[in-house]
């Protein structure tokens, strides 16, 4: 739980921040590929799904969708919200 935490708390204060990242898909597919490498595929699935969902309600956003500054505001919010509970459960 604790690397799935660190994973969230690392996509809000670096991967969103990057200004190379110019798509929400460019950044789906960064942060997917940095959580297989902190967490693996089959690790905490049901807690990842969770997390999945809380994000897709939270950032309903086509993937072509451009990451302007308040969006990775948004974004960068509710990664480190994520962060601080998965911390909790930890």
């Amino acid at each position: 739980m604790k690397e799935l935490a660190r994973f969230h708390r690392q996509a809000a204060e670096s991967e969103l921040q990057k200004e190379e990242t110019k798509t929400a898909l460019e950044l789906f597919l960064r942060l997917q590929d940095l959580r297989r490498k902190a967490v693996p595929d089959i690790a905490l699935l049901e807690v990842r799904r969770v997390v999945e969902k809380e994000l897709d309600k939270q950032l309903p956003i086509n993937s072509s969708a451009v990451l302007d500054a308040p969006l990775r505001r948004k974004a960068a919010q509710l990664f480190l919200q994520i962060a601080s509970r998965l911390e909790t459960l930890s």
